[in-house]
This record gives structure tokens, sequence and C-alpha cells, in this order.
């Protein structure tokens, strides 16, 4: 791929997605990550992006989501627990992918 956040990331990889809801792809928008459910992150034009995963979760906030959201299937936890390393070093490199298309939108010309 060859978009400058998403295409630093492998072709396919697991993310963490906590959501029931999903959304039509904006007008323009170029459909970038996809699960069976919905769209996963989408670019519109040269310099905005949107994901519906969670490229910025913490334990501690799954931890929390868990405490305040019914009913959490069985295992969720200790399979966030195992996974949520994965999911973290994905989530720095799109930041970081994020930060270097930034600094090249607000370069002047």
């Amino acid at each position: 791929m060859h978009d400058p956040l998403l295409g630093v990331l492998p072709a396919r990889f697991d993310a963490f997605q906590w959501h029931y809801y999903a959304h039509d792809l904006p007008s323009g928008a170029v459909e970038l990550a996809r699960n069976d459910v919905c769209t996963q992150a989408f670019r519109l034009g040269e310099s905005t992006w949107g994901v519906q995963f969670h490229p910025e979760v913490t334990l501690a906030q799954v931890e929390s989501w868990m405490t305040e959201d019914e009913p959490i299937p069985d295992g969720l936890l200790e399979e966030t627990r195992k996974r949520i390393g994965d999911w973290n070093e994905l989530g720095k490199q799109l930041c970081g992918a994020f930060v270097e298309a930034a600094e090249r939108v607000a370069a002047p010309a």
C-alpha cells in the first residue's frame, strides 16, 4: 500500500476493536483497512485520515472499559494481555508515520 500512514503497517494486521457500530466511507474517501464488520481506516484527500480500530489503546484503558461495559466475552482480558504489546507496536508505527506526514504538510513550500 502506498499510503503514507497505513503503508507502514503490514498488509494484514490484527488491531484492537471496541465498538458496536459502523460507518460508510465519506464521499471521496479511500478505504485503507477493513475487517468483516466494517471499514477500519480511510484517507480523505492527502492529509486527512480516520481509523475505527484503536491504535492508541493501553491495557489500563481496556481493563477500565471492561468494568463499564457488559457483557464481556469470555477470555477477552486474557487475550488482550497476550496481544497488547503487538497492538501497541502497531500504534507506535502508525503514530510515527502520522507525525512524519504532518511535518511534511506543515513544512514551508
